[in-house]
């Protein structure tokens, strides 16, 4: 009987306990009280908890309390702003990777990118180090003069000075501050270590943990990485294990159009930031960049050669230029009308529009857009 007292004794403490945490956990949705009585019931709370739980649960508060204290505030999330150290590319303080065939220029884009963020002041240092290019190919790329402009900005490590020591670099720089900061990899599969294999997770994963510490202490990571082989589209064929995509913000796949001197940047994954594919033509210095539009930069020569004729067919056109006019004119050119109403279409309201005229039975008349300023500035119709 005595234990049936003391089991219904145990029930009424624990109901009541339960009913007082709650009337307390409702004080704490008042707009009426303060960080003080926010404190005080809590700590009321707690205490009621401590009474009602078991050794085992006290022990569960006690690891939530320890766990409570490392829990994201609110003023840091405030204080995290969303920067670009080369807008719609390059987000500040994250990862990106790089990658295309050899012979496309990663390395070209890296070092246009870094001092074209020097030279806008969005970044502080650029830490540039290359375990890939020969010395005479940095003499070609005229690396002296870009370290003469920016000196101390601009930190250049070759792997003839620094092979050795590279992994206790990267140790220091793990353990240093360095906001505002880039730090290029070139190119990345160089820094897995002898015998690894960039195939497989576990080879490649530490060293994007690595590079994951540096953007953890503010730095921006840029890594140039290669695809398995030259490629006539933008399949996301980067070369290796899964962990190079997996591991970094965000990732292109880079083709160049030969016959235009353009690259095409091809994002094939956005965690963070407005970013999306891209066309660029770096100019000599290395130090900018021209946007072009992605039409224009992806053109064959066969393609511009149609556009061309086609706007010059229509400009020069006496009187109203219809569509029979432009297929007529294109087949005494030797062009094939699939190809021609495929570039009809592909630019029309670019480079001519169409409207309805009713002296022509409603039928659709062309006219060209003069020197559209959308279009690559280098790439303006030949008449």
């Amino acid at each position: 009987m005595n234990n049936i007292k003391k089991i219904e004794e145990k029930v009424i403490n624990y109901t009541l306990a339960q009913k007082k945490i709650n009337r307390l956990e409702s004080l704490l949705d008042s707009a009426a009280i303060d960080n003080e009585d926010m404190q005080e019931i809590e700590n009321e709370i707690l205490a009621y908890r401590e009474k009602i739980y078991t050794k085992k649960n006290h022990k569960t508060i006690e690891t939530l309390q320890y766990i409570q204290k490392f829990d994201i505030q609110d003023d840091q999330l405030e204080k995290v702003e969303l920067n670009y150290d080369i807008d719609g590319i390059i987000v500040n303080g994250e990862i990106t990777m790089i990658a295309a065939p050899p012979g496309t220029g990663k390395s070209i884009i890296a070092l246009t990118f870094c001092q074209k963020a020097l030279i806008n002041k969005r970044v502080n240092l650029v830490i540039y180090i290359d375990l890939d290019n020969s010395m005479s190919t940095l003499s070609q790329r005229n690396l002296k003069i870009i370290k003469n402009k920016f000196l101390n900005k601009f930190i250049y490590l070759h792997s003839v000075n620094i092979e050795k020591d590279i992994n206790k670099i990267l140790k220091r720089l793990e353990n240093t501050q360095l906001e505002n900061i880039i730090i290029v990899f070139d190119a990345a599969k160089n820094f897995l270590g002898i015998g690894a294999d960039r195939d497989k997770n576990k080879d490649v994963t530490p060293l994007m943990q690595k590079m994951k510490n540096l953007r953890d202490n503010g730095a921006t990571i840029i890594y140039l990485h290669h695809t398995n082989k030259p490629q006539k589209d933008f399949s996301t064929n980067y070369a290796g294990s899964s962990a190079w995509v997996e591991d970094c913000t965000n990732a292109f796949i880079v083709a160049k159009n030969e016959y235009k001197n353009i690259l095409n940047f091809k994002l094939i994954k956005n965690r963070v930031g407005d970013i999306k594919d891209i066309s660029i033509k770096i100019n000599n210095d290395l130090n900018d960049y021209q946007i072009i539009d992605i039409d224009v930069a992806n053109e064959t020569e066969e393609e511009e050669y149609i556009r061309n004729s086609i706007y010059n067919l229509i400009e020069k056109h006496d009187s109203p230029c219809i569509y029979t006019t432009i297929i007529n004119g294109m087949k005494e050119n030797g062009t094939h009308q699939d190809k021609t109403n495929k570039v009809l279409k592909k630019w029309r309201g670019k480079y001519w529009d169409v409207h309805k005229e009713k002296e022509k039975n409603n039928r659709d008349i062309y006219t060209v857009i003069a020197d559209p300023d959308w279009s690559d500035k280098s790439d303006k119709v030949q008449r």
